[in-house]
Order: C-alpha cells, then structure tokens, then sequence
C-alpha cells in the first residue's frame, strides 16, 4: 500500500495500521504486531512493535526518517525547484482471530516518501 501523505526529513510520521477479517471488518490481534522500517533496497532501519488495538499508529521520528549521504535519491519538480525525496518501506505482521480461525498470521507492507529537506 503506497501512503498519500509525505513524511520530512527527521521530523514525525505517524502511520495507522488496521487488520481486516474476511468481512472488511478491523480485527485487534492477539499479540502486539511487530514492523519493520526499511530502505527500498532492503537495509533494515529500525524494528518494534506496537501495542495491539483495532486502530494501532506506528510512530516514526528523529534519525528514523533521516536520509543519509550515500542513500539514492529521487527528484521532481516543484514550484520551480527540484527537490529530493527517497521512498521507505514499513512492513508489519501480526496474529489475529476471525471466523476463519485462530492465530492467522497477517501481514501488510506500506510505502512512504521521505522528503530530503535542504537545511537538513
């Protein structure tokens, strides 16, 4: 799942993160998920977990959402400007129970860009 809202550089991203059952209903997990941060070519970031609810938010901040100097770069223009971004991925994973069973594992990836800030 590709995220509409762009996070800044160093600064705080909040994600929200829902498990569907087979009805489209959210469903809280029976342990608390865990997730990953990654950078698109796989260099693992950072890992944690979350406390299970039905509605759970991932809070990246700080050195979470720095870029660094070797890390590729995208670019688009705007406004006149070319301006720098790069593209994180979060994976998450957790267990639920639904009327298809007990302790199915889920899992979901989400995709977010990082705008690379000049003054940073």
């Amino acid at each position: 799942m590709i995220l509409t809202k762009r996070a800044k550089e160093n600064s705080t991203y909040a994600v929200v993160v829902q498990f569907l059952d087979e009805n489209g209903d959210s469903v809280t997990p029976t342990a608390a998920p865990e997730w990953t941060l990654s950078r698109c070519d796989g260099t693992e970031i950072d890992t944690g977990t979350v406390t299970a609810a039905e509605t759970m938010n991932i809070i990246l901040s700080g050195t979470q959402l720095a870029v660094s100097d070797t890390e590729a770069r995208q670019y688009r223009e705007e406004a006149g400007c070319k301006t720098a971004y790069v593209t994180r991925r979060l994976s998450v994973s957790g267990v639920v129970t639904t009327d298809l069973g007990s302790d199915l594992p889920v899992t979901n990836e989400f995709l977010f860009v990082i705008d690379n800030l000049a003054a940073i």
